[in-house]
Order: structure tokens, then C-alpha cells, then sequence
């Protein structure tokens, strides 16, 4: 399906352009308070009563650490593993059911253990070993490809634990200490074309997986249009992944920055016109229906109090400058519940599907005889991430016969045909058949407000064999003794 989809056109809706990606609005958690049952408790206790619908979770620390055991080769190899989180399938099972979308922060090219197990990836110092930044800390080296390898299987890992997004922050080169003494053996390429290249090939080995990328950038970055000599070139970072989140916190700013004369206290005019900026140099390349812009707020106070008022003034900067998205950084974990707005289930589900990731339109047919009997507004298509065929799951049951029911509880679709029983959790990519666990590489999500499902793998699971005509954009499921429902199908 890959090379169909390269060359697939969007076409599935009149309406997709118009239809907004969900508004995600989250905050930060550290590994140590996700596995804390007390601590996080009381975050998840704030989201459920608030607009929250997101968490960024740490998986592997500012160290360097890995936040819970995976059995992804490479990560094992390096042994940075500390389990914070001791069982990572509840601890995401548990956020899923609560509507919680699931990313996972990995720092990338500021690492302790990863240059111990390989100096060959870190940094080298002009006087030999590992160069180290003015906290003692190591580097990998953002030209070396196997410490690219390494940060794609951390990504990989989170996306097998079953994250829905893994964000790549300190993705850039170093900014403190003695930079003189750093050895940087010249491939031709600048920093900028580095940090893109890397972000792109993530992006594309973890699509791969089902899951999106993103990258935390400098605010400065918006505003500025080289890339402040640590790789960060709004536009290039842009084109290489599908979220980017600026650090907007108006403490970092210095005075004088962006006309403003002290941006700390004044913490709308620091965000809207960051924001403003993004949005023009992204309209000016072409990226604005590619990517979306999802910032980082502060959440704290540093030389100046942030309190409800402030973090609320942040938020609606945000809205007047016609995004949607937006985190809320707090070290500590403690957040300004006065500046969030209550929950409302119906406006955002954190897994519905972005527009954007809808491709073209693809015919499904049932022992050869077409189903027709789809929405128009929601047909067939292909998932531009996974090049999946994604099918709503309702009119594909009905058309084979089977029985779907709805575990409103835990958010399941539960498929019953011929003695077999499927059940479908939304924003999972782990189904059960007769009781065995499936992993998919793209899960159950929301397309207008339908339950979209990969076909392949969905009828497999009921005994079907499945083929793909790349040219003709058709999915044929052939299931023995199936008939189409009378009104669901035609020659």
C-alpha cells in the first residue's frame, strides 16, 4: 500500500480541508510523577474535570533514562532502563479510557548513558573522551547515525508501549559550555540540514509504527530566520515533522525581545506575536495544511508571579492567533487549574483524526461485490501515516453480517461473527481476538465522529483473506459463506 499511497491525492471528502485536527491541550509529567499513583493521580483527577485532554510523559530523561522496560533491541543494549513507570501498558490503558492522548517526550541528543555504552555517538572533545556541556552533561553527536538509530528505537519503544505521538526535545546541538573544545568533523552539511534530516528520518521510521512526530523548537525560533546556530530553522523543522511546539515562556525572552520590553510581564503580546510570526513564515512556505503549530507555555513563575490570570492570557493568545493546541510546562507537575476551562466531552476527542491525515478513497468489496453503502463523508481511505486502509467499522460490519455492540466504559467496539469475537478499543493499537491480544500498527480512530478501522487487519481477524490493487485504490475482502447484506452491496 506504501506506494499507493505516495502517490495517492487526497479525495475522500469535500469537507476534509474544513474539518479541524482535535485541539490538543496538555501538560508536561515527569517520569517520576507517572509513576507515582498518589502524584499522578491528581493530575488525572485535574484533567477529568478540566479541558485537558493530553499528557507529554517522559521517556527518556533530561539523563538520559528510560522510563519503563521495553524489549526493543537496541534500548536494551544501551541499558538505560529505570523502571518509573512499572507497568507502562496500565499506566497508557488507563489514560486511553480516560480520553487522554498519550505523548511521549524523549530527549534527544543530551545523553549520559547512551555516550558511556557508544562513544563512538557522542560528542568528542578536542582533548579526547566525550565533550561535556556546563553541567557535566554529554552529548550525542546530531551528525553520527547510530545515535540517530538509537533515538529512532527509543521512539519506536513508545510507540509499541502504545503512545500516540513521541516529541523529540533538546533536537538541536548544544548551547552551554565551552562549544570551542567540541570536534565536528565537516560532512558538508550545515546544523540546520542535520536537525531536519534526523527529524524527517524519525518521522518516517515511526509512521512506519502508526504513531506521529513532533518537536519541541526555542521560541526565539519563530520569530528568528536562521537557525541560531543550533539547527533550529522553523521552516526546515516544519517540513520535517507533523507537530511543532516552540517553547513560548515569556521568563526565556529577554528584554527588548521581539519589541516587547519585558516579555516575562507580558505574557499575551510575548505569545500572540511569536505566534503570529510562525504563522506567517509557515504560510509563506506552503506548510500550514502540512503542519500544525502546538506551543509550549509557561506554567510557572520565574522573575515574575504567573498565576490564573497570566497562564489564561497565554491560552487566549494562543486562540487569537488561530491555533487550537497548545502544553503547559510546569517542572514541578503543579499546575493552575483557575486558568483551564471545564471539561466538555463533545468538543475535542483527543482521537479523532486529523484532516490532514486522510488520503485518497478506496473501493472495499465483499466476496466481489462492491459495498456502497458508505457515507460519502466518510468513505474508505487511506491513513497517510500507516498507508492503511482505514473503513468505517459499523457499515463494514453490517455489510458482512456481524453484530457490533458499544462498551461505553472503556470505549470498545465489540465485532461478533460467526463464533469469533473482536473487541476494538478507540486509541488503541492492541485488539483481542477470541481473547489473544493483535497488535496493529494503526488502532481504531474518529473520523467525523465514526469508529475508522484498518480493514486488513479487522476482517482477517473474522477469517477473511484480504488483497490490495494498487491501481485501482481496491480493497477485496473474500470471506467464505459471507453474504452482503441486502441494501450494502452491488456487482
Amino acid at each position: 500500500m506504501s506506494t499507493a499511497l505516495a502517490a495517492a491525492q487526497p479525495s475522500v471528502a469535500a469537507d476534509a480541508a474544513e474539518t479541524p485536527s482535535p485541539a490538543i491541550r496538555g501538560v508536561y509529567v515527569s517520569a517520576s510523577t507517572a509513576g507515582d499513583p498518589t502524584a499522578f493521580g491528581r493530575i488525572l483527577e485535574m484533567i477529568d474535570r478540566t479541558e485537558l485532554n493530553a499528557v507529554v510523559v517522559d521517556v527518556k530523561t533530561d539523563w538520559g533514562n528510560i522510563s519503563f522496560q521495553t524489549d526493543e533491541p537496541l534500548v536494551k543494549e544501551v541499558g538505560a532502563t529505570h523502571a518509573y513507570i512499572p507497568d507502562i501498558g496500565s499506566f497508557l490503558e488507563t489514560l486511553r479510557v480516560h480520553r487522554v492522548y498519550r505523548i511521549a517526550r524523549v530527549v534527544a541528543f543530551k545523553d549520559v548513558p547512551a555516550v558511556a555504552a557508544h562513544p563512538e555517538w557522542g560528542l568528542p572533545d578536542v582533548n579526547g573522551g566525550p565533550w561535556k556541556d556546563s553541567n557535566g552533561m554529554t552529548w550525542l553527536n546530531p551528525r553520527n547515525k547510530g545515535a540517530w538509530e538509537y533515538l529512532v528505537a527509543v521512539g519506536r519503544a513508545a510507540a509499541k508501549a502504545g503512545f500516540d505521538e513521541v516529541q523529540y526535545d533538546y533536537v538541536r546541538f548544544p548551547t552551554d559550555g565551552d562549544l570551542d573544545r567540541i570536534v565536528y568533523p565537516s560532512d558538508g552539511r550545515s546544523k540546520q540540514e542535520i536537525i531536519a534530516g534526523f527529524l524527517a528520518y524519525a518521522r518516517q521510521e515511526l509512521h512506519k509504527e502508526g504513531i506521529q512526530v513532533s518537536a519541541d523548537v526555542f521560541g526565539l525560533v519563530t520569530s528568528f530566520s536562521d537557525d541560531m546556530g543550533i539547527g533550529q530553522h522553523l521552516e526546515d523543522v516544519a517540513g520535517a515533522v507533523d507537530y511543532v511546539s516552540p517553547m513560548l515562556y515569556p521568563s526565556h525572552y529577554t528584554r527588548g525581545n521581539l519589541g516587547i520590553p519585558n516579555p516575562n510581564a507580558a505574557p499575551y503580546q510575548t505569545v500572540y506575536r511569536s505566534l503570529q510570526d510562525a504563522r506567517g513564515r509557515l504560510a509563506g512556505a506552503g506548510l500550514t495544511d502540512r503542519v500544525d503549530m502546538r506551543a509550549w507555555l509557561q506554567d510557572f513563575s520565574m522573575g515574575y508571579h504567573y498565576g490564573p490570570a497570566e497562564v489564561s492570557a497565554e491560552i487566549q493568545a494562543v486562540r487569537d492567533a488561530g491555533y487550537t493546541q497548545w502544553l503547559l510546562w510546569n517542572a514541578a507537575n503543579e499546575y493552575t487549574e483557575a486558568a483551564l476551562a471545564p471539561k466538555n466531552l463533545a468538543a475535542d476527542d483527543p482521537f479523532a483524526l486529523p484532516a490532514r491525515e486522510v488520503g485518497a478513497t478506496v473501493t472495499v468489496a465483499l466476496n466481489g461485490q462492491v459495498i456502497t453503502a458508505f457515507d460519502p463523508q466518510v468513505a474508505p481511505f487511506l491513513s497517510r501515516i500507516s498507508g492503511r486502509t482505514l473503513v468505517p467499522l459499523r457499515t463494514l460490519t453490517e455489510a458482512l453480517g456481524a453484530q457490533v455492540e458499544w462498551e461505553g466504559e472503556s470505549r470498545t467496539a465489540i465485532v461478533r461473527y460467526n463464533g469469533h469475537t473482536v473487541r476494538i478499543p478507540i486509541g488503541s493499537r492492541t485488539i483481542t481476538v477470541d481473547g489473544t491480544s493483535l497488535q496493529l500498527d494503526q488502532g481504531a480512530t474518529l473520523w467525523h465522529s465514526r469508529t475508522m478501522v484498518p480493514v486488513r487487519f479487522v476482517t482477517q481477524a473474522l477469517g477473511a483473506t484480504v488483497t490490495w490493487d494498487g491501481a485501482a485504490n481496491r480493497v477485496d475482502v473474500t470471506l467464505p459463506g459471507a453474504v452482503c447484506a441486502p441494501g450494502y452491496c452491488q456487482n
